[in-house]
């Protein structure tokens, strides 16, 4: 692992665990973590649905390990929301190559 490779700020959400006074699942995310990670963009997909065209992103992240962030998690890099397809541990476990796609 490179360490001057990991140069953008990644914020990781957990999902939202819990419910509020009338025993409905509460919407918002835990509590957020930055830290530093690597991205590149993989594909780039246009759609057309209905009468709109729609964009969708699949980018890669390489983050340190964490032995919490796992498929529910919410990933924004730069401002931009995704939601995590699928995660693959390094050899050795010392780092995270997540693989992301855009919210819509």
């Amino acid at each position: 692992m490179r360490p001057g490779r990991l140069n953008k700020r990644i914020t990781l959400t957990p999902p939202g665990t819990g419910v509020d006074g009338w025993n409905q699942p509460v919407s918002a995310g835990g509590t957020p973590v930055v830290v530093w990670g690597g991205v590149s963009a993989v594909q780039v997909e246009d759609k057309v649905i209905g009468n709109a065209i729609t964009s969708q992103a699949n980018v890669q992240v390489f983050i340190r390990y964490r032995s919490d962030v796992d498929t529910t998690y919410t990933v924004t890099v730069e401002g931009v929301a995704y939601s995590v397809v699928h995660i693959a541990p390094t050899h050795k476990k010392r780092g995270l190559r997540l693989y992301l796609k855009s919210r819509e």
